[in-house]
């Protein structure tokens, strides 16, 4: 009998020890995490990303390898980082664009699921989206430029990164609040939208303020009007959309997530390895270079974000009175 029970003893420690092993990782991390970034390397994004991934080195000592993968508005990338081994190796920095935006637009045929197919770790933080126009268009601020609009009907464009992003609602948005018809030009490489808004192809470029600040700083373009909810010194103190058209703020926000089933071990290691390096004032100026406002949650709250990010765009794209792909 007692040698029963010492074997069912026996036998339940080593399956106990079994589970924790697998539960937790040993000695995590073992070799250097890749980061599926969805746009190309030098936009916005990327190097907004890359700061904070190089800041959490230098406090941490983890180590990052960013895979850009762009494309289709993004979906390639987070199609791909929603398919990763959830083992904590392959993480993705998600956007309000990749995982809010976009299901608006595509409602039946998305190839992930934003909230079923990856788990939050933390806000990273926010940029404010500029709608900037060529230095010689005659118009200085939205109301001068709504003006210029009614009187050249469907004739001025704007450009963008593409279909359905933060930047393409932002204008659909404003044409339908301001009863003007800019003409929406998608680009599949956003630097080339900055060049053809500098040499006067196009005449107004949407984007955010990190990807535009030197060319700003540069007077090779100027900024109209900002979709943030106040004006701020890192984009000149200029007017805001909501100062027009009360309510008027477009969220552009940028999150780290894993894959479904990642460990929550490693979910909470990291959300609280960025949230320090993120919270630090040793590492607040470079963080908040060009614009950027560093959040550095919990992963509670960025899931919370995400979940209501999906409600608001969806709103957005009604009230803007867009077409949704299906």
């Amino acid at each position: 009998m007692k040698e029963s029970c010492l074997l069912l003893r026996s036998i339940g420690v080593a399956l106990l020890l079994a589970l924790l092993s697998m539960a937790v990782p040993a000695a995590y991390p073992e070799k250097p995490i890749t980061v599926v970034v969805a746009f190309p390397a030098g936009g916005g994004g990327d190097i907004g990303v890359r700061q904070t991934l190089n800041a959490v080195t230098a406090k941490i000592g983890l180590n990052f390898i960013v895979d850009n993968r762009a494309g289709a508005g993004g979906l390639i990338g987070a199609s791909y980082a929603a398919k990763a081994a959830p083992d904590g190796y392959t993480l993705f920095h998600g956007t309000a664009t990749t995982l809010a935006i976009a299901p608006a637009f595509r409602r039946k045929d998305m190839p992930y699921d934003s909230v079923r197919d990856f788990a939050p770790i933390s806000h990273l933080g926010n940029t404010t989206v500029v709608i900037l126009a060529n230095a010689d268009l005659p118009a200085n601020n939205l109301a001068e430029l709504i003006a210029l609009a009614k009187k050249q009907p469907g004739k001025l464009s704007y450009g963008t990164n593409g279909i359905g992003g933060t930047f393409h609602l932002t204008g659909e948005w404003l044409n339908q609040v301001a009863g003007i018809n800019l003409v929406h030009v998608p680009y599949k490489e956003v630097g080339q939208s900055f060049v053809d808004a500098v040499t006067g192809r196009i005449p107004i470029v949407i984007n955010g303020i990190a990807a535009t600040r030197k060319l700003v700083t540069a007077k090779k373009l100027k900024i109209i009007v900002t979709g943030g909810a106040q004006r701020g010194a890192a984009w000149d103190m200029a007017p805001t959309l909501s100062e027009t058209f009360p309510g008027m703020v477009v969220p552009f926000w940028e999150g780290l997530f894993a894959p479904a089933k990642t460990p929550p071990e490693i979910i909470d290691r990291l959300s609280r390895d960025i949230a320090a390096t993120i919270k630090d004032p040793a590492y607040r100026p470079q963080l908040e270079a060009n614009g950027r406002e560093p959040v550095g949650s919990t992963a509670a709250e960025m899931g919370e974000l995400l979940k209501s990010s999906l409600t608001l765009y969806q709103k957005l794209v009604e009230t803007a009175g867009l077409k949704t792909e299906n």
